[in-house]
């Protein structure tokens, strides 16, 4: 009997022990290098997009400053008398002296709402309709509306002809305006 170390290997299994080799070699290739930095390489693909996700928002948040900072300097060089008050909290008794001034000649009704902020911000919410005479009328009452002097905004506005008579002039405007208030 012939020993296993000494003997001689015939072609084909020399040629077999070859393919086996190189298979093993390529499954240790693929096993721990190619899939290995392959996997390091999605990692660093993935860390790279954030990155830049994170950046893209550095980038609207310091936009956002930047232009909050702008406007504080726009509002800051404001004269005074340009600048909206913004009252103390029920402020609903100034407010309905301003609106008997402003609807003194129309007829109108409003219903009121508030709603109180996380900010300390109380946000008045009043739904108005009123009879104007006609558009040009309709626009002033508007226009005294938003120029109160106490901080507002005027929303949901709709003017529709009032009655049967499109060629009276007559209009109902009605919409929301909001006044913003300082919770006490």
């Amino acid at each position: 009997m012939q020993n296993f170390m000494t003997r001689r290997f015939t072609l084909r299994e020399k040629i077999l022990m070859l393919i086996l080799i190189v298979i093993l070699l390529l499954g240790l290739y693929f096993f721990l290098v190619f899939y290995p930095v392959r996997n390091q390489l999605e990692d660093i693909d993935a860390q790279m997009q954030d990155v830049a996700d994170k950046q893209v928002i550095a980038d609207v948040i310091e936009k956002r400053y930047a232009d909050m900072n702008a406007e504080l300097e726009k509002i800051f060089a404001m004269p005074d008398e340009d600048i909206t008050y913004m009252p103390e909290f029920d402020n609903m008794k100034q407010l309905l002296v301003c609106f008997d001034q402003i609807f003194a000649n129309t007829v109108w009704n409003f219903d009121n709402s508030y709603q109180l902020g996380d900010d300390g911000i109380v946000t008045r919410s009043i739904r108005f309709r009123f009879e104007a005479t006609d558009f040009e009328n309709a626009k002033a009452i508007l226009g005294d509306l938003i120029n109160t002097g106490y901080r507002c905004l005027l929303n949901n506005v709709s003017v529709s002809p009032s009655g049967e008579d499109v060629e009276s002039g007559a209009l109902t405007v009605t919409g929301t305006i909001y006044f913003y208030e300082i919770e006490k």
